[in-house]
């Protein structure tokens, strides 16, 4: 259910969409999903709005004289992390990146959310977390983009992603695999996060160092992914890629 600003601002964006007095409205709302995501452990997240932030970085387009960088690395920071639960998964990133000026892509903290998208995309994630986890210290005066890189719920968002990637690869394999691939140590935490996601995980066990997924169209009709013989990374991009297409195109 939308919440009351979630409403007034998809009400603005059917009549007002590309008027930039509505500028100001959507740099709050903007705010208001990051500083919502990034306090408590406990509260629920808000939403994110991809098609909102869009419009408020194409306005700043349309409109350079009003253009804040603050808020549109604000924007891509939101679909770096949020970005990859919508239908147009990681696309959405790059989708949002084609309406952001060269030059402002190579200020940092920029280059490094490229970069974790690209390790996203090709599905190398252990590495992504340790980029990741330096955006903190490469955001400079991006305040908000390092608190949300900090945040639970952003963490919490990105783990979800990644663990359906490893769902469409693997039927079952080592839960200390997908732990380290989640950047989890073997905690409350983890368990908390693996039996909420019942419709990916169908159980798992710390004694066995199993894992066993539930069947889905990728893992249930080739057989399954050897660990011990390595994991084609190109194969898993390409499924996820081709999952992302398909969602991207349904509507």
């Amino acid at each position: 259910m939308m919440n009351s600003k979630a409403s007034e601002i998809a009400a603005l964006l059917k009549t007002e969409k590309y008027n930039p007095e509505i500028i100001p409205q959507l740099e709050s709302y903007l705010e208001s999903q990051v500083q919502q995501n990034v306090d408590t452990t406990d509260s629920p997240a808000s939403p994110y709005d991809s098609n909102a932030n869009r419009t408020l970085v194409k306005l700043y387009q349309f409109f350079p004289q009003n253009a804040q960088a603050q808020y549109i690395v604000l924007a891509a920071a939101l679909a770096l992390v949020y970005g990859t639960a919508t239908k147009e998964g990681s696309l959405d990133f790059g989708s949002l990146g084609c309406l952001i000026n060269e030059s402002m892509k190579k200020e940092e903290p920029y280059p490094t959310l490229i970069r974790c998208a690209d390790l996203l995309d090709s599905c190398q994630f252990s590495e992504f977390w340790s980029v990741f986890h330096s955006i903190e210290n490469n955001s400079g005066d991006y305040e908000m983009v390092s608190k949300l890189s900090k945040s639970f719920h952003a963490k919490s968002a990105l783990r979800k992603s990644i663990l359906n990637t490893l769902s469409l690869s693997f039927k079952s394999t080592k839960l200390s695999y997908v732990l380290g691939q989640l950047d989890f140590e073997k905690d409350n935490e983890s368990e908390v996060l693996l039996k909420g996601e019942s419709d990916v995980v169908e159980q798992f066990n710390d004694a066995s160092d199993s894992i066993i997924f539930t069947d889905n169209i990728e893992n249930t009709k080739r057989n399954k992914v050897n660990l011990e013989g390595g994991i084609d990374y190109g194969m898993i991009r390409g499924l996820v890629m081709s999952n992302q297409v398909k969602r991207a195109t349904a509507e």
